[in-house]
């Protein structure tokens, strides 16, 4: 069969499948810009195929084409007039010389695989940013709050509470929570009650504890061997320790002011 300049520019993939018996086929000089290999299939006696001085377009169908053609194909050559061109590129490549790497021409179970395992790997990282983040929560709200002033304590804001923490502490402790610990956290914006400052002159000093417990979203204990042996302070820890109990929530902050001599 011979088409030679004929002004072909498309042929469709079933145009030859209905000649079994063809032989040759003569497509030179014409404006065909893509071939593959799904053209010439149903020509399945062909033996020899002349494609050259065409505009072919360097791609990986134009390769896949050469390697289906040298090798079902008796008489075919992409040595010297079969050439191409790539995105637009007017430089001619003859066909024998591109190279599929250059092209990208990986088959597509591969370009899928890549996928797939780009995928997981995404997948993977995130879900082990989500358990070092879920691991080390407590570490990163203290270490946002202190670089950014970020709280993430969203259980709070439902909590109407008078302070937002009450300081238990030993009385011969004191200094400590007036020169730091005091200011320092009312710098921050937090209401405390402390006893020397907020408990009501005259009241009756259990029930007082009672209250401003249950009255404070957190109780801050200072730790000392001076609270250990103080009486009043063994009440107010009772107080916090029943209302982490109500609430089943860990209201209590220990703060260790100096190594303890525990005894029963």
């Amino acid at each position: 069969l011979f088409l030679n300049n004929s002004g072909v520019s498309n042929i469709h993939p079933s145009s030859f499948s209905q000649l079994e018996h063809l032989k040759e086929l003569h497509l030179q000089d014409n404006n065909l810009k893509h071939l593959s290999k799904e053209t010439f299939k149903g020509a399945s006696r062909l033996e020899a195929l002349d494609i050259g001085w065409n505009p072919l377009k360097c791609n990986c169908d134009m390769l896949a084409l050469k390697d289906w053609a040298e090798t079902n194909i008796q008489s075919v050559s992409f040595d010297f007039n079969i050439t191409c061109s790539n995105h637009g590129n007017k430089v001619l490549t003859q066909v024998a010389h591109v190279i599929k790497a250059e092209l990208s021409c990986e088959s597509g179970t591969s370009n899928l695989h890549v996928y797939v395992i780009i995928a997981l790997g995404t997948v993977v990282a995130m879900l082990l940013v989500f358990l070092l983040v879920y691991r080390y929560r407590g570490f990163l709200q203290v270490w946002l709050y202190m670089k950014c002033g970020w709280r993430f304590d969203p259980k709070d804001k439902g909590d109407e509470k008078t302070y937002d923490a009450f300081i238990s502490y030993s009385s011969k402790d004191e200094l400590v929570v007036i020169r730091e610990l005091a200011p320092g956290l009312e710098e921050r914006g937090f209401k405390l009650c402390l006893h020397y400052r907020d408990f009501p002159v005259g009241a009756c000093i259990a029930t007082t504890i009672i209250e401003t417990v249950e009255a404070s979203r957190r109780t801050i204990i200072l730790l000392s061997q001076n609270f250990v042996d103080s009486e009043w302070c063994a009440l107010e820890f009772k107080a916090a320790h029943r209302q982490v109990l109500e609430d089943r929530r860990n209201r209590i902050v220990v703060i260790v002011l100096d190594e303890l001599e525990l005894q029963n």
